[in-house]
């Protein structure tokens, strides 16, 4: 059952490619009687049927050979220049017909979507390369904005607050600020109560410790007898723990009483010796047991060297035993009142407040700067993949153009040969010219050399490491989030 088309007939979009037939000779044809029957052809004669059949025979040869030659044109999806230029030769001595230089054979088209698919074989390719490379980048770009959020986040950690209890680590800073905000004025006054001794001074308080510790455990150790042959035993360990205790609970008391006395300084960075006498009953009693406490350090001292002289003098010269004890004692004088000194003339108790807040910050605000140096150090990496990602785009593209080329190369050089689109023929593509096309030209355009691929790698060579992640964080801002790394780029390496 058939079903009749309705509409127009459809237009024949190639009316200029109908094959011209063979003009062969008409022979009338002749009646019954001999005479010219009109209209009607003559039959033909013999040499004209052999020039038909020749002519029809070398047809279908050409046809197939045409035929086998397409085949190797398409297979591979690749621009075989040799048999497609056979075929587009033996595709026009088929049909034979001239036509316009804009228009396009089947074989033509074929050609070019043979060279299409050799493109997008090309670009699919570099896509595989560049997904890999784009994972690789957005790992990176992860990973930083992962610490720049880490580090966003340390301003809010609770510290323990120096004044008592617990908060943020932003409004420990305000405090700070505020506090040295507090002592820069009253400086800018004249005051010098809140000035700091020198660093070297800060640390004979516990270099005085130390020595201290080490002299105790040394005496404590020939009180409790301990054998240096087995010197791990349980007198050594009363001997430590003597030494521990007095210099610890000295130097505490040292330390307690100096801040005491650091309460009543001066604007002018001293001690007036008048305000002593009117200190309250706990200081006074603080600063008379220190002055006790070093007293009987300072006897222990002396006793305890005048033994050890005294010894390996063989008790000949109690003189010099005498001596050296008593400088020992001395010293030890000496070095107490110089902790008790050092606390006292060190600061304010507004420098002090300044430092524990200090303190209780310092370790969030490193871990931020860490952070933020290590989110910092990975710019230059995606520097180097978002380069990378262009050099790969740029020669993928140009390695995808070479297929249309090839196959526009093929075309015009077709028609150079058997001059079907007329003499001298403009070429009507261009392979890779313009961004987002591939295979179209202006007329009066000729492809040359792509030079962009080594243009490129050679303009990222000359471009120093720093300027060039300046350049690409600048050239990110709101664009290079959405359309992913290199994407800026392939728009200006394709035009």
């Amino acid at each position: 059952m058939s079903f009749p088309l309705s509409g127009p007939s459809p237009d024949d979009p190639r009316p200029e490619l109908a094959v011209v037939p063979s003009a062969l000779p008409e022979i009338p044809t002749t009646g019954t009687a001999g005479t010219p029957a009109g209209p009607t052809a003559l039959p033909e004669d013999k040499q004209t049927r052999r020039a038909r059949t020749r002519e029809q025979g070398s047809a279908r040869r050409k046809a197939a050979r045409l035929h086998r030659v397409v085949r190797r044109v398409v297979k591979g999806g690749k621009i075989s220049p040799k048999p497609a230029l056979r075929a587009l030769v033996l595709e026009q001595e088929l049909h034979g017909a001239l036509r316009e230089s804009h228009t396009a054979t089947y074989v033509e088209s074929l050609v070019r979507s043979t060279g299409k698919i050799g493109g997008d074989a090309a670009l699919g390719r570099t896509l595989g390369a560049l997904d890999k490379q784009a994972g690789e980048r957005d790992a990176l770009q992860a990973k930083q904005e992962t610490k720049r959020i880490q580090a966003g986040y340390r301003p809010g950690d609770l510290v323990d607050h120096p004044d008592g209890g617990v908060r943020t680590v932003r409004e420990t800073q305000a405090d700070q600020d505020e506090q040295r905000s507090e002592i820069a004025d009253e400086e800018e006054q004249g005051s010098r109560k809140h000035q700091r001794l020198p660093r070297s001074l800060r640390l004979v308080p516990m270099l005085v410790s130390l020595c201290d510790a080490g002299l105790l455990l040394a005496f404590f150790c020939g009180v409790t007898n301990v054998d240096p042959a087995r010197p791990i035993s349980a007198a050594l360990l009363f001997a430590v723990m003597l030494a521990a205790a007095v210099t610890g609970i000295s130097f505490g008391f040292f330390t307690l009483a100096g801040t005491l006395l650091n309460q009543h300084k001066t604007e002018d960075g001293t001690l007036e010796l008048d305000e002593l006498a009117e200190l309250d009953l706990l200081t006074r009693a603080l600063l008379v047991l220190a002055g006790l406490g070093g007293a009987v350090l300072a006897l222990l001292m002396f006793m305890r060297m005048w033994a050890e002289v005294v010894s390996a003098l063989g008790g000949g010269d109690g003189t010099a035993a005498a001596v050296i004890a008593l400088t020992l004692a001395v010293v030890s004088v000496l070095a107490n009142t110089m902790v008790v000194v050092v606390q006292a003339l060190d600061g304010s108790p507004a420098t002090a407040r300044l430092d524990s807040l200090g303190k209780a910050v310092r370790h969030p605000l490193r871990l931020q700067h860490q952070l933020l140096e290590q989110a910092a150090a990975l710019d230059p990496p995606i520097a180097a993949a978002d380069k990378k990602a262009q050099r790969t785009a740029s020669d993928g593209i140009t390695r995808a153009g070479r297929h249309a080329a090839a196959a526009d190369q093929v075309v015009d050089a077709a028609r150079a040969v058997h001059q079907g689109a007329g003499l001298q023929s403009e070429p009507d593509t261009d392979p890779n010219g313009a961004p987002g096309v591939l295979g179209y030209r202006a007329s009066k355009v000729h492809p040359k050399v792509d030079e962009r691929p080594v243009r490129l790698a050679l303009q990222h060579l000359a471009v120093p490491a720093a300027e060039a992640a300046g350049e690409d964080a600048a050239a990110a801002a709101p664009q290079a989030a959405s359309r992913g790394p290199g994407a800026k780029n392939l728009d200006d390496t394709a035009s």
